[in-house]
Formats: structure tokens, C-alpha cells, sequence
């Protein structure tokens, strides 16, 4: 098996840097003849990755503001 993760907090566009690790996740499994989970005997889905890219939004929308509100001081 292959793990994939990523650090969000180290991106400053990190539904672009989600989207990136989608893509070679999927790649990776199409070339290598695998298959994508999300956790144990999970697999992974449309909505799986719905409901992720949905989370992430949310926090580069969060992410922003701290920014916008760090910029004010």
C-alpha cells in the first residue's frame, strides 16, 4: 500500500494543493493497477471526495480571514 497525506497549514491555496494530491493519488492507482481508500477497507468515493474538498474550502475560507485579521493589527 501507498499512504498519501498533506500538510494544509503549510499551503497558501489549499483546496489547489487537495485537488493536486487528488490527481496523483488517482494517477497512481490507474498506472500501478490499485485502487483509493479513505481509511481502512474504506473505499474511496465521489462523495468521499465531495465531503473533503468541502472541508477544505471551509478552511482556506478561515485561513483567509486570520490572514485579512493579522493584516488589521
Amino acid at each position: 500500500g501507498l499512504l498519501m497525506f498533506i500538510d494544509l497549514s503549510q499551503s497558501r491555496k489549499p483546496v489547489l494543493a487537495l485537488d493536486c494530491l487528488i490527481d496523483t493519488a488517482k494517477q497512481l492507482a490507474n498506472e500501478l493497477g490499485g485502487k483509493l481508500f479513505e481509511g481502512y477497507n474504506i473505499a474511496w468515493t465521489d462523495e468521499t471526495e465531495k465531503q473533503l474538498s468541502g472541508k477544505v474550502e471551509v478552511y482556506q475560507k478561515q485561513l483567509a480571514v486570520e490572514v485579512l485579521d493579522e493584516a488589521a493589527y
